[in-house]
């Protein structure tokens, strides 16, 4: 029975020690559900990048599969995540560019919109955000683009956005 008493009493003690500078700066550092957020969305998007491309290769009906590069990133001046997937097609038509951003854009508002209440939450789904005491309604929150690049130069070819939730069709942004 000492012996446990000693561990409680000792843990503790451990637990408080003093770190190297290096990570004691790193313990004190505040981390935010948006920080924690954005962690969850790079793991999902690791994990989708073969779906994704996959799903490109199928609707452009090129042929052969291409490279998928999928990115978010939280931009203040206009307060949303931006995630955009990018590829590399120089063989494709303009149509088969469109075709392949509709479905990746598709998926991509399927499979985020499955889990975005879970981006925003504690692992035990304690905290849930909130505007003034109120559910705070995240799917404004996330835009999703496509991008193809092609060509000598590697050049945009095709752009096309799309809001993560709603029944809008893709924007196209830009063709070459």
């Amino acid at each position: 029975m000492k012996n446990l008493l000693a561990l409680f009493v000792l843990v503790p003690m451990a637990a408080a020690a003093d770190h190297r500078p290096e990570f004691q700066s790193l313990i004190e550092e505040p981390v935010n559900m948006l920080d924690i957020a954005m962690l969850r969305l790079q793991d999902f998007i690791i994990w989708t990048k073969p779906f994704m491309a996959g799903e490109y290769h199928i609707a452009a009906q090129t042929g052969r599969q291409r490279h998928v590069d999928i990115n978010a990133g939280y931009r203040a001046d206009d307060g949303v995540i931006h995630v955009s997937a990018s590829l590399f097609d120089a063989q494709s038509t303009i149509e088969q560019m469109e075709a392949g951003c509709r479905r990746v854009l598709s998926m991509m508002r399927i499979n985020i919109g499955k889990g975005l209440g879970g981006l925003f939450s504690h692992v035990d789904g304690s905290f849930h955000p909130s505007v003034n005491g109120q559910p705070a309604d995240l799917s404004g929150m996330i835009e999703l683009s496509c991008h193809v690049y092609g060509g000598s130069t590697s050049e945009r070819r095709f752009s096309g956005a799309l809001p993560l939730q709603g029944n809008e069709e893709m924007e196209v942004l830009s063709v070459d």
